[in-house]
């Protein structure tokens, strides 16, 4: 090998002690390189990390595609391995199997941490001399030793960051307990970190119901949680809170296969175009309980940012948790200490289905050994005792109706109006006619002619006759309310002019101050409804007003109503009288029947359905 080879080849080892990227990358470096040198056709590293023979592989090169020979060496590369440790000197060489003109180079050292070892082999062409197997194998140990090396160099900058990372959060907690508020620890802590992690936007998310909730932003004191870009951030924490692991978009070029979903991150990236996008949990001892997401465009987050962003999130944990804890409604604080007690009663494993199955066991003991007040239930109509109908006094024609129907009307008070034109008319005529034929008597008399006489008297008695059907009719024309009441039937306003025959009814006024009640109880029930039994009257207007009632009586025969069998029953409504009660008002009556067990009330009439379907 000419000097500027051997610079070349020094060179390439050298990078490989000063590099200072991710242990994947280097250690396909490290097989690049030791290809490179020994002038192979392809290279395999294994570490043993605990010095027990559990080989695994952590570089290849070339990466894709796979050859025969490289292969045949990932095949045969952990019985070499465990070979080449054995050696005096760390170097093995032997033909490769199923290709004897290829032969395999491997070399061995050991790596810092005890009994650890790695070992590379290459494939390469069986050299000429064993000056030439020599000089390979001094290249390849030359390689190899830059593995230590990068193993310290990493480690020391690890712990050096370590330390920043430490001051770093040991600052942010001193603000943190500083706060006695949740949401104003939560501001604090997003705001903080978009500054020390130079972020676009930190949202901080938290389990509420099984679900993860958005609940402050950075530099953001108010925001719509029905905005979809605010659910698709959910999405994206629950993303990260359901694989409880930090989840990173897009995918680190050095970790392409990684098994974590990170399908609504990239979504969320891709519709808000917030570039780089991490997640990273909360955790409540070894359960995730929140998640705070980071968004930033100019660049992606570092290996060193996503471990201090690990170490902040188990350092702030504790503290937002306790604040939430404290921050909640009493009624929720109740809940938690009470399945926290449960929990150390219990046990602390499956706490939830075991208080379910204790709840579940009371539950049946009551059904079948307790006792629940059975109630009939039916439909009810408020009726008045009393209801005038009024119908037309005499065949004519409406002037004026004055109310209308569901008017409350007083004693007295004008209804309707007939029209009593013709009614003037005939009684001026009929007032005429008795004048006329009165004076045609008299002078019958004076003449003496008897029987004109009593011919003009007979029709004088008739024309008065006549004279008082007028009057009688004027003096109806009015039509009046008997009593204080409503009015429930009669329409009329629209009819003015209209002309009505008499007898046809016209209005009914129904007394609002005497109401009786009549309710519908199915026949199914019947034998459960007893007289002096206590109900409630559930009015349709008013539901949160319920009245109390007593059966009085129950009609013996059954009527029909909506093709069933009811049997009326008479209720005697024991409140006061509302000023809001009207007839014709409806709703719901529950009738009490005892107390029964509840598993037979609940079961009662899907048996008596079976029974009447099937005959059981």
């Amino acid at each position: 090998m000419s000097d500027s080879d051997q610079a070349l080849w020094l060179e390439k080892v050298s990078g490989l002690i000063d590099y200072t990227g991710k242990p994947a990358r280097f250690w396909e470096k490290l097989c690049e390189t030791s290809m490179e040198v020994a002038g192979g056709l392809s290279s395999t590293a294994y570490v043993d990390a605990q010095g027990k023979g559990a080989w695994q592989c952590v570089g290849v090169w070339p990466l894709e595609p796979a050859t025969a020979r490289q292969a045949a060496l990932h095949d045969c590369a952990p019985a070499i391995a465990k070979d080449c440790s054995h050696e005096v000197d760390g170097c093995l060489f032997r033909p490769l199997s199923g290709d004897p003109e290829r032969c395999v180079i491997a070399v061995s050292l050991p790596l810092p941490g005890g009994h650890a070892r790695i070992v590379l082999g290459v494939v390469v062409p069986p050299p000429g001399s064993d000056a030439e197997k020599a000089k390979i194998q001094d290249r390849l140990r030359a390689v190899v030793a830059a593995a230590p090396a990068y193993q310290v160099q990493h480690a020391l900058q690890r712990a050096r960051s370590d330390v920043g990372h430490f001051s770093n959060v040991l600052d942010l907690m001193t603000m943190l307990n500083g706060q006695d508020k949740f949401i104003g620890a939560s501001m604090l802590l997003v705001n903080e970190l978009s500054s020390r992690v130079r972020s676009d936007r930190v949202s901080l998310g938290w389990l509420e119901k099984e679900y993860i909730r958005v609940k402050v932003v950075s530099h953001m004191e108010n925001f719509s949680k029905h905005m979809e870009g605010v659910q698709e951030l959910e999405a994206a924490m629950e993303e990260s809170f359901e694989q409880d692991a930090e989840v990173m978009w897009p995918v680190a070029q050095d970790e392409p296969d990684a098994p974590l979903i990170s399908r609504d991150h990239q979504k969320f990236s891709e519709s808000q175009t917030a570039g780089h996008v991490v997640s990273v949990p909360i955790r409540d001892g070894d359960k995730p309980i929140a998640v705070f997401t980071l968004e930033r465009k100019s660049e992606p987050y570092t290996e060193q940012e996503l471990r201090w962003l690990r170490l902040c999130a188990d350092q702030v944990g504790p503290r937002l948790i306790q604040l939430e804890a404290s921050d909640v409604w009493w009624g929720k604080r109740l809940a938690r200490k009470s399945l926290k007690t449960a929990s150390s009663l219990v046990g602390v494993e499956h706490t939830g289905w075991k208080i379910l199955g204790i709840l579940g066991v009371l539950l049946v003991g009551f059904l079948f050994f307790g006792r629940w007040p059975y109630r009939l239930r039916g439909d009810f109509e408020l009726r008045s005792e009393m209801v005038r109908v009024l119908p037309a006094p005499f065949n004519g024609f409406i002037d004026e109706a004055v109310v209308n129907k569901g008017q409350l009307v007083v004693e007295g008070e004008l209804l309707l109006q007939m029209d009593i034109r013709e009614l003037l008319i005939e009684k001026a005529s009929a007032i005429a006619d008795v004048s006329r034929y009165t004076r045609e008597m008299e002078k019958a008399r004076a003449t003496r002619e008897l029987a004109d006489m009593q011919m003009a008297g007979a029709m004088a008695e008739q024309a008065v006759a006549r004279l008082e059907l007028v009057n009688d009719r004027l003096s109806r024309a009015s039509l009046v309310a008997p009593f204080s009441g409503a009015v429930v039937d009669g329409d009329l306003r629209d009819r003015s002019g209209a002309p009505v025959r008499q007898g046809d009814v016209l209005f009914r006024v129904a007394q609002w101050d005497a109401m009786r009640v009549s309710a519908d109880v199915d026949e199914s029930d019947i034998d459960f409804l007893k007289v002096g039994a206590e109900a409630r009257l559930i009015f349709a207007s008013r539901p949160e007003a319920p009245v109390k009632a007593r059966v009085i009586s129950i009609e013996p025969m059954a009527q029909t109503r909506e093709s069933k069998n009811v049997f009326v029953a008479h209720l005697e409504i024991e409140a006061e009288e509302e000023p809001w009660w009207r007839p014709g008002m409806s709703g719901n009556v529950r009738v009490d029947a005892g107390k029964k067990p509840p598993y037979w009330i609940l079961t009662r009439r899907t048996l008596d359905y079976f029974r009447l379907r099937w005959g059981w």
